[in-house]
């Protein structure tokens, strides 16, 4: 299975905001998130993790970071966005 993400900030409407929170093992990228935020009122999230690392909780790590961001500056709605060949 091939997964693609969108890796631009262009059309997020603070672009001081942070919105891609990674997760390696040394040098090797294991897990990404990406926050879409195109308004103050939703964010946006996609992810990301290598089939070999799933199931050790690196998702919900990233995810409590965007959460952290999202808190700070009260954006009231998340949106997980799903690929319809995820498990």
């Amino acid at each position: 299975m091939r997964n693609e993400m969108y890796i631009a900030d262009n059309l997020n409407f603070d672009a001081s905001l942070p919105w891609v929170f990674t997760m390696h093992n040394e040098e090797e990228l294991i897990s990404v998130v990406t926050a879409f935020i195109p308004s103050k009122k939703e964010i946006e999230l996609m992810g990301i993790t290598h089939p070999g690392h799933r199931r050790n909780g690196y998702f919900s790590i990233l995810e409590k970071q965007v959460y952290e961001t999202w808190d700070k500056h009260n954006i009231p709605s998340l949106l997980y966005v799903l690929n319809e060949d995820s498990h």
